[in-house]
């Protein structure tokens, strides 16, 4: 008999921040970034959910709810990009830059 643990993901993303592949360098510093807050299960889709909150713009296309979710196999999966292929998210790793996407995640959010 399946249980919840053998259902259970082992490709969850962490908590924390990240780039989209389409973020660039010119514009809007924080395009296209994001953070995962959670994952969450989709109890009738039987799908794992990323949650995450995007770190730019209006967040029109949430259409005012507080958090966006992605599938996670689509979250992990890899785009191809002036033919190369790269992941669609790319983990922040850089202290200095966390530092300043927790500002910015406060003045967007309040926490």
């Amino acid at each position: 008999m399946e249980t919840h643990e053998d259902r259970a993901p082992t490709n969850v993303p962490p908590n924390g921040f990240y780039y989209h592949y389409k973020h660039t360098s010119s514009g809007d510093p924080y395009n296209y970034m994001y953070e995962v807050v959670g994952t969450a299960f989709h109890t009738e889709l039987e799908n794992q959910l990323v949650l995450y909150r995007p770190l730019y713009g209006d967040r029109a296309y949430l259409a005012g709810a507080d958090f966006g979710a992605r599938p996670l196999t689509m979250w992990n999966e890899q785009v191809e990009v002036n033919g190369e292929v790269v992941p669609r998210f790319t983990h922040i790793t850089d202290d200095e830059l966390i530092q300043k996407l927790e500002v910015r995640r406060k003045d967007i959010y309040g926490a």
